[in-house]
């Protein structure tokens, strides 16, 4: 067993703004290359959905392009 406490690391909050956005763009960017993964998966196998909460190919394909195009503004 472990008989130490674990510390915290003081002022662990981002204090520049600059980097929560850049955190955000990378899981927008995490997000964006797990639906295309998924997508090209349904497709290669032929599946009418995407296992994400079980949405349609053609809604998964509008929300990767929608998220594109966010990451594309953030650049």
């Amino acid at each position: 067993m472990v008989s130490g406490k674990r510390k915290f690391q003081e002022n662990a909050a981002q204090s520049h703004k600059v980097s929560y956005g850049k955190d955000e763009l990378d899981r927008l960017t995490e997000l964006a290359l797990h639906v295309d993964l998924r997508i090209h998966e349904a497709k290669r196998i032929g599946l009418p959905k995407v296992r994400l909460e079980m949405i349609e190919v053609k809604t998964a394909e509008a929300l990767l392009k929608l998220l594109r195009s966010t990451v594309h503004g953030y650049l």
